[in-house]
């Protein structure tokens, strides 16, 4: 993986974040289908087996989700290596059986049931890794346009202020 991103990165400057620690981030996101960066930040900074996984101790700073996002935005951006890395990836985890998309549901309630074994119904999810690339890209928009609309009302009540204060000053 280092040989296909090495003409992304420079060899001055500061040390950038591992990219295999960025891909394995977004694989964590993917298969357990956490829906933003800010959140797969937060499950990796307090779940071991995440961490044991990223090759991070118990100190070891997690890169932060605005990292991880400007990565996958600016660095991968005119590229499709980052794309391609992520989808091997994930058909790797097919191939070997790690990820199969069944989904098991189990109600830990204690109430006898008349459940039976043969009614078991396999269910099939088709989301693509580009999904999941793409649902971030869209939580990171609507955080952005919140953050714009909080700008835009704040710079309003502020100026509000600044026009009552001018207008008690000159009275």
């Amino acid at each position: 993986m280092y040989d296909k991103v090495e003409y992304l990165y420079s060899n001055v400057g500061r040390k950038s974040v591992d990219p295999v620690l960025l891909i394995k981030m977004l694989l964590i996101g993917y298969l357990y289908g956490i829906p933003s960066e800010r959140r797969l930040e937060e499950e990796v900074k307090v779940n071991l087996a995440f961490r044991w996984f990223l090759g991070l101790g118990l100190e070891d700073k997690v890169p932060d989700h605005s990292t991880i996002s400007q990565n996958r935005r600016r660095r991968f951006k005119d590229s499709t290596v980052f794309q391609d890395i992520f989808d091997h990836i994930v058909q790797l985890c097919i191939e070997k059986g790690l990820v199969t998309g069944e989904i098991v549901v189990v109600d830990s309630t204690h109430i006898k049931t008349y459940a039976s074994p043969e009614k078991v119904e396999k269910v099939q999810i088709d989301k693509k890794p580009s999904d999941y690339l793409i649902q971030l890209e869209d939580e990171v928009k609507k955080i952005e346009e919140n953050l714009q609309r909080k700008r835009e009302v704040k710079g309003y009540k502020k100026r509000g202020v600044q026009r009552q204060i001018k207008k008690n000053i000159r009275k």
